[in-house]
Formats: structure tokens, C-alpha cells, sequence
């Protein structure tokens, strides 16, 4: 573990969730080495416990501009050496309706296929 301290510097999110995210982000952190990974690992984490669909970015140097859900946004600094940025957001509401109804039409295109 390193001396160097977590940042959050922007929050649009309840302090338990903060809490969880840079909990949830060191664990990816001592597990993976790739930002890839890691990013995976924290998303996979926020879908679990809070439901889909999140989405996050995770590097040393990255610019972002988002739209996102209420009360489920974070953005911060992992304290180490090069410290890490991560963006930790919630899809819009109507984005995962989007997604929703799309995933109903294919099912609805799959049974009738397997119909004939």
C-alpha cells in the first residue's frame, strides 16, 4: 500500500456510494494490472450492488465531458506513485430503456424464428 492519499474530486453521488467506489477501485487495484481490468472489475462491482448499467474509465491521463444519472456520478485519484483517474458514472434512464427495449425486439425476432 502506498502513502499517498485518495482524491475525489468531483462527487455527484451518496457518501456511502463514494465510499464503495474507492473501496471497490483499490481492491481492482491490488488485483489487476491493466486499467482495462480494473475499470471491468469496478464496473462489474456498481452493476452488482446497484444495478446496471455503469459504465467507467480508468487511466493517468484522460479528459471526459458526460451525461449521467443523478446522485451517481464520482470522479477521483487513486493515491500511488502515478496516481490513477477514475470516472465512475450511471448511464441516463432513458439510455437503458433504449437498451431494454432493444434487447425485447430481439427476442421477440428470435421466437418467431424459432417458431418456423
Amino acid at each position: 500500500m502506498c502513502d499517498q492519499k485518495d482524491v475525489i474530486k468531483i462527487a455527484d453521488m451518496l457518501e456511502e456510494m463514494q465510499q464503495d467506489s474507492v473501496e471497490c477501485a483499490t481492491q481492482a487495484l491490488e488485483t489487476y494490472n491493466i486499467e482495462k481490468d480494473i475499470a471491468a472489475h469496478i464496473k462489474k462491482g456498481f452493476d452488482k450492488k446497484y444495478n446496471p448499467i455503469w459504465h467507467c474509465i480508468v487511466g493517468q491521463n484522460f479528459d471526459s465531458y458526460v451525461t449521467h444519472e443523478t446522485k451517481h456520478f464520482i470522479y477521483f485519484y487513486l493515491g500511488r506513485a502515478i496516481p490513477l483517474k477514475i470516472n465512475l458514472l450511471e448511464m441516463m434512464k432513458k439510455e437503458k430503456e433504449k437498451k431494454k427495449k432493444k434487447k425485447k425486439k430481439k427476442k421477440k425476432k428470435k421466437k418467431k424464428k424459432k417458431k418456423k
